[in-house]
């Protein structure tokens, strides 16, 4: 009785031992499927995280490309308002010069009115004066001889 009582016991414990070993193979596999989830959540993490990083490196890339636009266009106009002053100003010269050159016209015609008057009282001077005579360097006598005109010479 007492080796019945010994196998029932064992069987019984056998049974429990059994029951528990079950017990810890699904808790493994739950576990084993846990732990292969996270994974594949870590990995996804991971590719996410690259993938940003990715992104970001072409935004610094962009952000430094904006920065030497952004330069290059405040140089320009830099060199615009330059410009701009330099053609205000060349438009005053350039005012300036035309009515300079309008003043120096007036003078001019002034100068030309003056010596017109002086050439015409010069006219009015020698009019009054006696008439000079021009006597000829070769005497008219007869026909001309061309080589004493020239030996004259």
């Amino acid at each position: 009785k007492q080796s019945e009582n010994s196998i029932s016991v064992l069987e019984s414990e056998n049974k429990a031992i059994s029951e528990n070993l079950q017990k810890c193979l699904k808790y493994k596999t739950e576990l084993e499927l846990k732990l292969k989830s996270c994974e594949s959540e870590s990995s996804l993490r991971i590719s996410q995280t690259e993938l940003a990083l990715s992104r970001l490196t072409g935004l610094r890339s962009q952000v430094t490309q904006l920065q030497s636009n952004n330069e290059q266009m405040e140089e320009f106009l830099a060199r615009f308002k330059t410009t701009e002053s330099t053609m205000a100003t060349a438009e005053q010269s350039g005012e300036l010069f035309n009515r300079l050159r309008k003043v120096l016209n007036e003078v001019n015609k002034l100068k030309d009115v003056e010596n017109r008057e002086e050439k015409i009282t010069l006219i009015e001077n020698s009019t009054e004066q006696e008439p000079t005579v021009v006597e000829p360097d070769i005497a008219m006598d007869g026909p001309l001889n061309l080589s004493e005109v020239l030996s004259e010479v």
